[in-house]
């Protein structure tokens, strides 16, 4: 089909990341846990006005970066203080627990009940556009997030995310090894600076189709 044939693109793209990330691998990438600078790295753009919210703000350091239709940001917790995150925008929205034992915390997804596990180390969490997620946490550890940000009119839909049209659903705390990966690596090079458009808009579009599976 027309729509099976326009995916065959993306997955020559998506061995092209596999490929660039398997020879940062061998090159030695700087460690992906080396703090993020406080600055902000948003080009312009239409996402750079829909970041996750965060209080207090001088809590953490975000470090992001946006392009046409995405944006990442890594957001590394300086304190054990209590944090407050929040979002609600037009974007779809894929949180990534890179690092996070809070003592104390609760999180929500519209149309999901509020989870209060502790342990959200290696954990994912999918926020559909126009879907409000909450979270307060008091960390044990300094935890690392890394969001990413998509806009559903610039990032195509994989066939196995379902048929055109198809709400997408939001998910809590969930596992996926190969998108977990893909995540943390991806970030890892965007704060080194070795970001590369193509790159990225093959992770979007591999990203969006596994979070919804």
């Amino acid at each position: 089909s027309e729509r099976n044939g326009s995916f065959v693109p993306r997955i020559a793209m998506l061995r092209s990341v596999n490929q660039h990330l398997r020879a940062e691998d061998k090159e030695g990438e700087q460690s992906r846990h080396d703090l993020p600078g406080t600055r902000s790295d948003f080009h312009a753009g239409g996402v750079v006005d829909q970041a996750v919210e965060i209080f207090p703000s001088d809590a953490v350091a975000r470090r992001r970066l946006a392009w046409n239709g995405m944006a990442i940001e890594v957001v590394q917790a300086l304190t054990h203080d209590k944090v407050e995150l929040r979002f609600r925008g037009p974007l779809h929205l894929l949180v990534a627990y890179e690092e996070g034992i809070r003592s104390n915390g609760e999180t929500l997804i519209e149309g999901l009940p509020r989870s209060m596990l502790r342990d959200v180390n290696r954990k994912l969490a999918f926020v559909p556009a126009d879907h409000e997620y909450r979270e307060w946490q008091e960390p044990r550890t300094r935890g690392r997030i890394v969001y990413f940000y998509f806009d559903p009119a610039k990032t195509p839909l994989a066939p196995s995310a379902g048929p055109a049209g198809t709400a997408l659903a939001p998910r809590l705390f969930f596992e996926d090894n190969t998108l977990w990966e893909t995540a943390v690596k991806m970030a890892a090079l965007i704060e080194n600076g070795a970001e590369n458009r193509q790159y990225c808009e093959a992770l979007g579009v591999v990203q969006i189709g596994r979070a919804h599976v």
